[in-house]
């Protein structure tokens, strides 16, 4: 029975994402700017909230260094997965200490944090070709930008084994400007982390909706044209998207037309794939046109709502909307529930129309069902016989998911959830316990789909549609109705005389 330890098979495989984690922050800075970081007040508080706010879990630990001495003093005792260091500190140049840190940790991450782009180490030039720090970032006061820095070092840190273990998703961002990074990057994590949450079908438990989470998209930063295809090549087929500038480093100089370059070379090789130019220059509007990419002024007023714009209408995010080939609205899903509804429904030109422009497979993929996406990628991207059979295999694919994800799980169904009675096959009602026979039914619903792999059972058993109400129910069931001074030592037969009374009444409309 070993193999059938565990409370969900289905999610297994999120337990081991995002294994490395940044826990211990060295913020290395002069008295000054470190008054400047803390203004509004404490910055590991602010960060806990950050954290706290967006539902995320495990806040890094802070640790303040007021001099270069001081913090390189504090990684000889303590171990750190990232250093951010102001240009200048109390007693050295924040290069020279990004130096020193590489001689004894070569594989420490280290960012530098300037109040101002003016700083002249802040150009392109000087930091494309800085070997000893990693990344370059503009403070503006948003604990934000700090939260993005970690869950950024992170992501590249743990894009490897996610991508090949799980098929984790990457969109490559591609920025030079420390000033537009520090701008773009918290926006971006913050509209992923809001999709994430979003997406998580309300049928599911809180350790799915916490697994879940970190199967989110990848960010990686590119500051140069070769970094980006380095990252393109090598994550190819997880690529769910890709934002660049129009102009950074390539091959050591400066290129206007960097953006077009790599954009256009991804155009020829994935024609489906979302692309995205940011750029000041808006004759590349055009150019972007023309390699069918969508085009952002960075000068824009709207920048962060064009950007979102970006991720619902192109990377999937969002609800989806169904549309008939002349942009007319068909429809609107909110989940696989809806999705699979509409499948039903929408007409045959809407369905054929979503099927060319590979709608319904990058919809799937933005809510990490990477198997159900590339199944569907695979019916959009061959010819069918007939839209008849291509609705029944979409419908008969979606459905056989949701059917999945819930058989032999514990749904807890929270105050104004939906109950969904074709596909919830145990269903937990209330907070607390499930009680001793609620829990021996619930390993029940676990074990026995599973119970056709043992050559030993001579007959297929079904479990029946459950609905447990957990100890807070029956409690808050015992305290409205003041049985708690029930006389126990009446009979088993009284007492569910007397609760079926007050159940009756209930329905009757009594008190």
């Amino acid at each position: 029975m070993e193999a059938y330890i565990g409370v969900d098979q289905h999610f297994s495989l999120f337990h081991d994402l995002m294994q490395k984690k940044v826990r211990n922050v060295l913020l290395v800075s002069s008295p000054y700017d470190a008054f400047i970081m803390e203004e509004d007040g404490s910055i590991s508080t602010r960060i806990i909230n950050e954290f706290h706010g967006l539902n995320l879990s495990n806040p890094p630990k802070i640790t303040w260094a007021l001099s270069g001495k001081e913090a390189l003093e504090k990684l000889v005792h303590k171990r750190f997965d990232l250093v951010i260091t102001m240009p200048e500190v109390s007693d050295m140049d924040g290069s020279d200490l990004a130096r020193q840190v590489k001689v004894m940790y070569g594989d420490m991450v280290i960012a530098m944090l300037s109040h101002s782009m003016a700083n002249p180490k802040f150009t392109p030039e000087v930091h494309s070709c800085t070997l000893d720090i990693d990344r370059f970032f503009v403070w503006s006061t948003d604990p934000a930008l700090l939260l993005a820095i970690i869950k950024n070092v992170e992501d590249h840190l743990n894009v490897e084994s996610d991508t090949q273990n799980a098929m984790v998703r990457v969109i490559i961002l591609v920025e030079d400007s420390p000033y537009y990074i520090s701008k773009l990057l918290p926006l971006i994590y913050k509209k992923i982390v809001q999709q994430t949450q979003d997406i998580l079908d309300e049928s599911l438990n809180q350790e799915h909706r916490l697994l879940k989470m970190r199967a989110r998209p990848k960010i990686l930063l590119a500051t140069s044209y070769e970094e980006a295809q380095h990252f393109y090549e090598r994550y190819k087929k997880d690529v769910l998207g890709v934002i660049s500038d129009g102009r950074y480093m390539r091959k050591c100089q400066m290129d206007s037309r960097a953006g077009l370059r790599l954009l256009s070379k991804i155009r020829k090789e994935q024609p489906s794939l979302p692309l995205l130019l940011l750029s000041a220059d808006s004759e590349n509007k055009e150019f972007a046109h023309e390699i069918s990419a969508r085009f952002i002024d960075k000068n824009s007023a709207t920048l962060d709502r064009e950007i979102q714009s970006f991720f619902l209408n192109n990377l999937g995010f969002g609800d989806f909307i169904f549309r008939l080939p002349d942009g007319q609205s068909a429809g609107r899903a909110t989940n696989f529930k809806s999705f699979e509804e509409g499948l039903h429904t929408v007409p045959d030109e809407c369905l054929v129309y979503h099927v060319k422009n590979h709608h319904f497979s990058t919809w799937v993929m933005a809510r990490s069902e990477v198997v159900l996406a590339s199944k569907i990628h695979r019916a959009e991207s061959q010819r069918y016989a007939d839209v008849k059979s291509l609705r029944e295999g979409l419908i008969r694919d979606v459905h056989a998911l949701r059917k999945e994800r819930q058989q032999g799980v514990v749904v807890h169904l929270s105050d104004g959830g939906e109950y969904d009675r074709e596909i919830m096959d145990f269903v937990k009602i209330g907070h607390g316990s499930l009680g001793g026979k609620g829990r021996g039914l619930a390993f029940m619903a676990n074990i026995l789909p599973k119970c056709h792999t043992v050559a030993a059972l001579p007959l297929r058993v079904k479990f029946p549609k459950t609905i447990v109400i957990a100890s807070s129910g029956f409690d808050a069931f015992v305290e409205e109705n003041s049985l708690q001074e029930l006389d126990r030592a009446q009979s088993d037969e009284t007492i569910a005389e007397l609760f079926l009374f007050i159940c009756r009444s209930y329905h009757a409309g009594g008190s």
